[in-house]
This record gives structure tokens, C-alpha cells and sequence, in this order.
């Protein structure tokens, strides 16, 4: 074996262009490898950062699968429906995806931001760095608008004034208090520049209309099953009383984690699939190369047999 090896190290040295070529080849599909499973941990194992008690974290949506609808989000009614009659889960939450536009001066500015349940920040354990979260009764309707900013639109917009805490903000043509800062690498329900409660006018977003994404947490010690068990009989009740928008509706729950990473799983595979392209493409490289050699040396081999040589000996020294 030894000799092998110091047989195969003179056969490089020999023909360094060779040597450098085969390297880089393997060393692509190893980097390849590498940044692509870095990036499957930091998805799939990976902690959110600051969420608290990330292993009860649930998400709910409404559907109907007789229409083959897999999940349509929440009503307004029956999300706080959910919220009365659950015995299973220690907060639900729910947000919409918002844009946002702030006069700051005479420039107005557009920011991406979420209109979000009051209690959600609370159960999900993160509080503002500066000031306080959302209070009970400012996501009722017609409650006086306030905000919360996150930590780079404070830093950016704002020069990180401490003294930005109690200031109104004209947000979306309405006067919003702010109340206080997140902190600097939050990122709920994605990346987000601030929030403001969500005010829900039920006469004009009632029940039929399935919009809003909704996260909820588990009580200590129970199961996913036993929730979704309490969830689909509190979606019959529903269909019992509301026929006209909820029959054949269904609650469904899966754990938070899962429903973030479906939203990248095409994403996931197009990288995985890439990758195993690039070893493919890396590991025909060099065994094209093997052969190019192998057909060079093909006097040498010739004679190393006439002398005697075995043939588990030449190809190892391929």
C-alpha cells in the first residue's frame, strides 16, 4: 500500500496539470456540497431567532378539501372564534402581510410590515428593546393607532433616537403612536420593518373571507394530535352554525417549522438537485481524465504486463 502511494504521488508530480485539474474538480463538488448543507441546517435546524418555546409553535390555517384546498388562511370571526373555545393552545395569533407608507418630513417612504394580533409578541416571548409590545384591546377596532418599529428602520430612519418612544408617525395617512422598538435581528412573520395591530371592520372582512395566517402555541405536554383532534370539532361547530361560509371547512395545524420551510421546499430541492448535478459533473470530469491518462500510458502498461506485473497492481496505480 505504500508503495502504491508513493507510486501515485511520483505520477502527480509528474504530470502536475493533471494533478491541479482532478483537484479542482473534486474541490468543487465538495464546496458545492458543503454551502448547500450549510444551508439546509440553517433552514431546517436552525432556531428562529429570539422565539421562545419554538418546539410548541403551531400553524393553523382554514380549508377545504373537498376542493382540494390545503390551507386558506383564517377569518377574522372564526380566528377569534378559535381563540374563545380552545383548550389546547396557550395563545393564537394572527397577522396579515402589510405595506406601509411613513411621511417622515416631506419625503413619504415605503416599508414592508404586518398588521398582527395584540397578544401574538407575547407568547412567542420577545419583548421591544425600547418601550413595550401591543396591549390587550389595541387590535379592537377603531383603537387608537400605534406602532411598532424595527430595529433598522429606528437606526436608519430615525438615527436611533431613543426619544422616538411616545412620538406619533403619520402611517398610512393616520396618526400612529410609537410604543416601542424590536429588537435587531427579529424576524416575524419575515423580515419586517414595523407593526401595527390588526383592525378588523367585520362587516366588511367577515366570515368567508380567509386572509389572515395564524400561529398559535401548545400547552406544555400537548400533543399536535390532541390539538388538531379540539381544532376539527371546533371547525364542525362552526359548520354547524355558519352553513352558508363553513361547511366542508376544516382547521388544520402543522408545526410552525414545517409550514416555513414549505414555503421554500421548491427552493430546497432546486439546490439539493444542483448540487448533485455539480458532483456528477465533477466526477465524470476526472474519470474522463483518468481515462485520457490511462490511454497515454498505454506503451507502459503494455510492458509492465510482459514483465509480469499483476493487474490489481496496474490499475491501483491508475
Amino acid at each position: 500500500m505504500i508503495r502504491d502511494l508513493t507510486y501515485a504521488v511520483r505520477m502527480l508530480v509528474k504530470t502536475p496539470a493533471f494533478a491541479i485539474i482532478a483537484i479542482l474538480a473534486v474541490a468543487l463538488g465538495i464546496g458545492a456540497t458543503t454551502v448547500s448543507f450549510s444551508m439546509l441546517s440553517a433552514v431546517l435546524l436552525k432556531p428562529f431567532p429570539l422565539m421562545q418555546n419554538q418546539d410548541r409553535l403551531v400553524y393553523v390555517s382554514q380549508a377545504f378539501p373537498k376542493n382540494d384546498d390545503d390551507g386558506v388562511g383564517f377569518a377574522y370571526p372564526d380566528f377569534r372564534e378559535v381563540k374563545k373555545q380552545t383548550t389546547t393552545l396557550d395563545g393564537v395569533g394572527a397577522w396579515q402581510n402589510a405595506t406601509f407608507i411613513i411621511t417622515n418630513g416631506d419625503k413619504p417612504e415605503r416599508y414592508l410590515g404586518a398588521h398582527i394580533s395584540a397578544e401574538t409578541f407575547s407568547f412567542l416571548g420577545v419583548q421591544p428593546i425600547l418601550g413595550r409590545a401591543f396591549r390587550p384591546g389595541e387590535d379592537e377596532l377603531n383603537a387608537a393607532p400605534v406602532v411598532l418599529l424595527g430595529y433598522q428602520l429606528w437606526q436608519n430612519s430615525f438615527g436611533g433616537d431613543p426619544s422616538i418612544i411616545g412620538r406619533t408617525l403619520p402611517v398610512n395617512g393616520k396618526q400612529a403612536t410609537v410604543v416601542g422598538v424590536m429588537p435587531k435581528d427579529w424576524r416575524f412573520p419575515e423580515k419586517c420593518d414595523l407593526w401595527m395591530p390588526i383592525q378588523v371592520d367585520e362587516k366588511e372582512n367577515g366570515r368567508g373571507n380567509f386572509y389572515l395566517s395564524t400561529v398559535g402555541i401548545l400547552k406544555p405536554g400537548v400533543s399536535l394530535e390532541k390539538a388538531r383532534t379540539e381544532l376539527q370539532a371546533i371547525a364542525g361547530r362552526l359548520a354547524a352554525e355558519y352553513p352558508d361560509t363553513n361547511t366542508g371547512c376544516t382547521i388544520m395545524i402543522k408545526t410552525f417549522r414545517e409550514e416555513m420551510v414549505e414555503e421554500i421546499r421548491t427552493l430546497l430541492v432546486l439546490v439539493m438537485g444542483a448540487v448533485v448535478f455539480v458532483h456528477l459533473i465533477a466526477c465524470a470530469n476526472v474519470a474522463n481524465l483518468l481515462l485520457a491518462r490511462a490511454a497515454t500510458r498505454t506503451r507502459e502498461i503494455a510492458i509492465r504486463l510482459a514483465l509480469g506485473a499483476a493487474r490489481r497492481q496496474i490499475v491501483r496505480g491508475l
